[in-house]
């Protein structure tokens, strides 16, 4: 009897180990029932359905079982969705009222989750300065006396003036970590069809993500798609 037990310990450490190599997520969403969540994994060229979650009474806690480093979706019914950056190992909690999912989301966890977290609330700081600009020229253009070419061309110039703005955030940002997979992410951000930065005529900018982020996960399939389209040979 005493034999049989001592492979209990071995089997244990195993199961411990395998747990480990997994990434884990818990989330809370305020004011939400019971119902299931589509998780999705994004690729360079699309996103595939990597599972479904489960929330009970507003709550959920799965685990991410692939070992090198991806980048997940969390979509809802609606719009909204939490987004995270993982790989074996790594925690991420997060929290939000489902009135509003994006804009009350709170979350903690690795490295990467919290830099692409933080490109994001940037991105929903422009989105809302936007907003209240189209809202400010809605409002003026309703008086007869307003000379619309001109007012075109203040909220233009005021738009202009605004995207330059975030996008020089994210240049920032990605100078300061171009060894994360969050600054490839805050490359390809956008707003609407309108990107911030361009493939050719940035190239400079993504080929120091490149240069930065190939040592670090030299088999990503991110890193490798992100090679060819640089034009690197072997």
């Amino acid at each position: 009897m005493k034999t049989k037990k001592l492979w209990v310990i071995p089997i244990m450490l195993c199961c411990l180990c395998a747990c480990s190599k997994k990434a884990k997520i818990q989330g809370e969403i305020t004011g939400m029932g019971t119902q299931r969540t589509v998780l999705y994994k994004v690729l360079p060229q699309e996103k595939v359905i990597e599972d479904t979650v489960l929330f009970v009474k507003g709550k959920c806690s799965f685990t991410v079982p692939q070992e090198s480093i991806g980048v997940y979706i969390l979509q809802f019914e609606d719009t909204s969705f939490v987004s995270f950056i993982v790989q074996k190992g790594d925690m991420v909690t997060f929290s939000a009222d489902n009135s509003n999912i994006n804009r009350s989301l709170q979350m903690e966890g690795n490295e990467e989750t919290m830099l692409h977290w933080q490109c994001r609330k940037a991105l929903f700081a422009f989105e809302d300065k936007v907003k209240n600009l189209s809202q400010q020229f809605i409002a003026q253009h309703q008086y007869a006396d307003a000379d619309v070419y001109d007012l075109n061309q203040v909220m233009l110039h005021k738009y202009d003036s605004l995207y330059e703005e975030h996008r020089a955030y994210l240049e920032n940002f990605i100078r300061n970590n171009p060894d994360k997979l969050a600054a490839l992410l805050a490359f390809y951000q956008g707003l609407g069809r309108r990107t911030f930065f361009n493939s050719q005529t940035d190239r400079d900018l993504l080929e120091l993500i490149y240069q930065h982020l190939q040592p670090v996960y030299p088999q990503s399939e991110y890193i490798l798609d992100l090679k060819e389209r640089l034009g690197y040979d072997d």
